[in-house]
């Protein structure tokens, strides 16, 4: 009976330091450029930028190297208050990976992929909430940001309408960072350096390191009762 509550309050213990793991919140463009939005990719019908839309970042906006999961991602809408419409309807699939150079994208989408991409999400867009839309990923991309490894978004759609456009804030290299993403899609037909005001959800390397040290002391006082 001991070791059933040791176990016990070793397992509920185990929860609250998870908790501790919070998410850091990465954001790419910021300051956006006032009075400005745009509605590509998830705020127009596709037709408008032809079913694929590609953003890419530099990689020295995602912290330190050494590998990062980034769990979720947010876009926002505060530039128009007021006449937002919402996100189009419509199957979306997002796609992580890296790509040599943020700044050169190539007209050829698909040439843009690194071989380590991963589908992170695919389905319909959550509802815009608080000017924000927040997309939490159904798999995880482990991402280490190194010189030759910028990170690319690429987006798809399917099925995509919307009866009122939603104007997402926009960056275009004039905040106080410069150029630190750039965009194409298959109607643009070539990169220019500009694009969404991005969040990027990543794991704190510091609560990670609680958690882990958590979970072994955890593990020594339940071996102690035992």
């Amino acid at each position: 009976m001991a070791k059933l509550h040791t176990l016990g309050l070793a397992i509920a213990l185990a929860g609250v330091v998870a908790g501790q793991a919070r998410a850091e919140m990465v954001t790419v463009g910021a300051p956006a450029v006032p009075g400005t939005g745009t509605t590509l990719p998830f705020g127009s019908d596709p037709s408008v930028w032809g079913g694929e839309y590609q953003q890419a970042y530099d990689f020295a906006q995602l912290g330190a190297t050494g590998g990062r999961d980034i769990l979720g991602i947010t876009f926002y809408a505060s530039q128009y208050a007021g006449l937002q419409g919402d996100v189009a309807t419509g199957i979306y699939t997002l796609t992580l990976s890296t790509t040599p150079d943020f700044t050169n994208l190539s007209s050829a989408l698909a040439s843009n992929i690194g071989a380590d991409k991963v589908v992170v999400f695919s389905g319909a867009l959550p509802a815009l909430s608080n000017g924000e839309l927040t997309i939490h990923f159904t798999h995880s991309f482990r991402y280490n940001p190194k010189l030759g490894s910028d990170l690319l978004l690429d987006v798809t759609a399917t099925g995509a309408d919307t009866a009122a456009p939603l104007y997402l804030d926009f960056t275009d290299g004039s905040n106080p960072a410069g150029v630190v993403t750039a965009r194409t899609d298959t109607l643009l037909g070539f990169g220019d350096q500009t694009g969404l005001v991005t969040t990027f959800a990543v794991p704190e390397p510091a609560s990670l390191i609680v958690f882990g040290a958590g979970l072994l002391g955890l593990a020594g006082a339940v071996r102690r009762r035992a």
